[in-house]
């Protein structure tokens, strides 16, 4: 298993990444606007529209209006998720950042039990809550705990490694580490399955605000 989770597995997942986000982006940026709900104060230009869905993403301000219970609990994750990105990049850069690494793990962890458990608990979180929301909150809470089992380990400059070999297109093969093994796989079918879910919210959210909220094809524009 470490063979094909280390050189078959990671090409396989962002192939099917880059076709299914090129896929999904494309209909929305051809798909007719169906209804006009422009909704004022409206942002002007590029800057303002950018502006105001930069601020969403680092504030969730629309989730800490209208569903208090599970801000706390989202912010978190998402930090998470910034987090292991950046401790990720500073392992490229060949930086230690252990204690990013094990931050990352704990929120990613204990912020998606919190998501899971609130929409399981809170009736009306729980009336708009699907079983992929429960899944996809499963995926997260191993991925988060079997990072956080991995580190101090040591095994970062053989992930350095790997992934430099990956990118040279002749990949090695990881330590028969069966956490370790499980983790990257979990990490590349979170790779795989992330345009097709709803969590590539990150890619719709320009449209769902742009084309949705902002754009008006019948407003004469000077």
């Amino acid at each position: 298993m470490a063979t094909i989770v280390s050189q078959v597995f990671p090409y396989l997942a962002i192939l099917v990444f880059l076709v299914g986000a090129g896929y999904r982006i494309g209909v929305w940026a051809t798909s007719p606007k169906k209804l006009n709900w422009k909704l004022y104060p409206v942002p002007e230009g590029l800057v303002g529209e950018a502006s105001y869905i930069v601020g969403e993403w680092i504030s969730f301000k629309m989730l800490f209006k209208n569903n208090r219970a599970i801000w706390l609990g989202s912010y978190v994750f998402h930090l998470s998720l910034v987090a292991s990105a950046i401790w990720f990049l500073l392992l490229l850069l060949g930086v230690s950042a252990p204690w990013l690494s094990r931050l990352a793990a704990a929120g990613l962890f204990f912020s998606s039990i919190y998501l899971f458990v609130a929409r399981l608990w809170i009736p009306q979180v729980r009336a708009i809550s699907t079983p992929v929301e429960f899944f996809n909150l499963a995926i997260f809470i191993a991925m988060g705990g079997l990072g956080w089992s991995l580190t101090g380990r040591g095994l970062s400059g053989e992930m350095r490694r790997w992934v430099f070999s990956l990118a040279g297109f002749s990949p090695s093969v990881l330590p028969d580490e069966p956490v370790l093994i499980w983790f990257v796989f979990l990490v590349e079918f979170f790779i795989a399955y992330l345009p097709f879910s709803k969590m590539f919210h990150v890619a719709s959210k320009y449209f769902a605000f742009h084309k949705s909220r902002w754009f008006n094809p019948y407003e004469v524009r000077g």
